[in-house]
């Protein structure tokens, strides 16, 4: 009788062991988000300097400066957001300097002409994926031409559409704290 209730404890514990291994995660293991973003910032693109990559492609040198606004301790950083008529595509994330002083910033932005694709409408430095600081329109124009960029209103038509984390980013940023 006694190693009938050894097995039907030892089945009991081996049943608990189980279901607590397949219990779901709790909500305090949620993976963290990839962006501490700032629910605001101020900043300017101060230059546009058109150039052209090894294949002849145009690309951009953009500078500026940002700095999110007071209280904004938890923050990871800003990025550069390239947009597309489908949709905007997020840089790597570049920390601030400091959050009390503006961080300056220089980057180098290719792929305004996509083979195949839609080509760059928009570019705008992000505080968050819906919070831009400064932005500037794109007109690539035709192959061979130098691209014409103009500031444009955070809230133009062509930066209020989803924006998503590119999955590759090899032109940039290529600096956050360049002078």
């Amino acid at each position: 009788m006694a190693g009938f209730y050894r097995t039907g404890l030892a089945v009991l514990g081996a049943t608990a062991l189980v279901l607590t291994l397949a219990a779901p995660a709790s909500a305090d293991r949620t993976p963290p988000p990839d962006w501490s973003p700032a629910p605001c910032a101020t900043g300017a693109i101060t230059d546009v300097r058109p150039d052209v990559d090894g294949l002849n492609n145009p690309t951009l040198w953009i500078s500026g400066w940002i700095q999110p606004c007071a209280g904004n301790e938890l923050t990871d950083g800003f990025a550069i957001v390239r947009y597309y008529p489908e949709g905007g595509f997020r840089s790597r994330l570049v920390p601030y300097e400091s959050l009390a002083a503006p961080t300056s910033f220089t980057f180098h932005v290719g792929g305004l002409r996509r083979v195949l694709l839609p080509t760059m409408t928009a570019l705008c430095v992000a505080h968050s994926y819906d919070g831009r600081a400064a932005c500037v329109g794109i007109d690539v124009g035709d192959p061979g031409e130098q691209p014409v960029v103009g500031p444009i209103s955070t809230d133009d038509r062509r930066v209020l559409i989803g924006v998503r984390r590119g999955a590759v980013d090899p032109d940039g940023p290529t600096c956050g704290t360049c002078v």
